[in-house]
C-alpha cells in the first residue's frame, strides 16, 4: 500500500481556522490528520508547511505503515524540523495522525 495523494483543507469556522490533511492510498483508504494551529494567524503557515513537507518527502508513494521512518527522515533532513517550533511540528503531527488513521483503517481497528 502506498500514499498516492494528499489534500490540505484550511477551514474557516466560528473564528478558528483548522488545517485538515487528507491522505489517500492506492487501495482507496483515506486517513485524516489535523495541524493544530487553529487559533490566531498560524493556519496558513501550517498549511504551507504541510504542502512543502508533502512535496519534498511524500511524493512517489510512501508506505503509510512506516510512520516513524518518515518522521525521522523529515526531522533529520528538514532544515526547520531540528529548530522546532509550532508550525513545523503541527505539520508533522498532521501527517503522523493521517498515517496512523490509514494504518488503523487498513487493520480494521
Amino acid at each position: 500500500m502506498k500514499i498516492t495523494s494528499a489534500r490540505i483543507y484550511l477551514i474557516e469556522s466560528g473564528g478558528i481556522r483548522p488545517v485538515i490533511l487528507e491522505l489517500t492510498t492506492d487501495e482507496g483508504i483515506v486517513g485524516l490528520g489535523e495541524a493544530c494551529i487553529a487559533y490566531g494567524i498560524g493556519g496558513t503557515a501550517s498549511a504551507g508547511m504541510l504542502k512543502d513537507i508533502i512535496e519534498r518527502y511524500m511524493m512517489g508513494g510512501i508506505d503509510p505503515f512506516r510512520i516513524e521512518a518518515l518522521w525521522t527522515e523529515i526531522y533529520d533532513h528538514g532544515f526547520w524540523a531540528k529548530g522546532g517550533g509550532p508550525i513545523v511540528y503541527a505539520a508533522m503531527s498532521a501527517i503522523e495522525q493521517a498515517m496512523l488513521d490509514i494504518k488503523a483503517r487498513s487493520l480494521n481497528i
